[in-house]
């Protein structure tokens, strides 16, 4: 009876997990045809052009306004899903308060990072309207390539808290696992995610002397 009990909740909770992941999906094109449909970009862009001078300026104010915008109407559909439904579910350890510093920062981080994209792709068009496009996908594979390899070391250290894993027994079979699958590590570690979640979870990052598996 409470096997099945658990499982129906597991069940509800997925349901609930999906709806609410779909909503944001649907409701990101419905801002994009707002934008597009009415002054809106238009009114961001004079804001800009108002505020500041320069053509890296100005897009980096434009950039933020219209982050904010999003930001604005995406901040419901993350606050439900990454905490009312954990809360209701009994699977986060975050207070409302820990939640939002925590939202915030990956915000920021995330906006700092698109920002520097965008000022890059927009200097090769400024700069070589003609190959633009080519340097493009060549700066692409390039942060591709140093994402993967700089995730592990970089960004997760700013939210949580490395270890080594203690047991021997346990960090064998898990290396003999990733070896027979063709994923040799050397570094096993176990993170600290229980400051904000109740779930168990495990990862492959990074990429050549950064690759390593996480576990929590």
């Amino acid at each position: 009876m409470a096997e099945r009990s658990r499982l129906s909740e597991a069940k509800n909770y997925q349901r609930l997990k999906q709806g609410l992941s779909l909503g944001g999906l649907l409701w990101t094109p419905a801002l994009l045809a707002a934008l597009v449909m009415t002054p809106l970009s238009r009114l961001m862009a004079s804001a800009a052009e108002s505020l500041v001078t320069g053509p890296y300026t100005v897009l980096a104010v434009y950039f933020l306004l219209l982050s904010l915008f999003f930001l604005f109407f995406d901040f419901p559909f993350a606050y439900l899903s990454g905490y009312v439904l954990e809360k209701r579910f009994h699977l986060t350890n975050q207070t409302p308060g820990a939640w939002l510093v925590f939202f915030a920062k990956r915000a920021v981080l995330s906006f700092l990072f698109s920002l520097g994209l965008l000022t890059a792709l927009y200097t090769l068009i400024w700069r070589a309207p003609d190959t633009w496009r080519l340097w493009a996908w060549a700066g692409y594979a390039f942060v591709s390539y140093a994402a993967g390899k700089l995730f592990p070391v970089w960004i997760v250290p700013l939210f949580y808290k490395y270890d080594r894993v203690a047991d021997e027994s346990l960090k064998q079979r898990i290396l003999k696992l990733t070896s027979r699958f063709g994923l040799p590590v050397d570094q096993l570690y176990t993170l600290n995610l229980s400051k904000t979640t109740r779930k168990a979870n495990a990862a492959f990052m990074g990429m050549g002397r950064t690759r390593r598996v996480v576990l929590s």
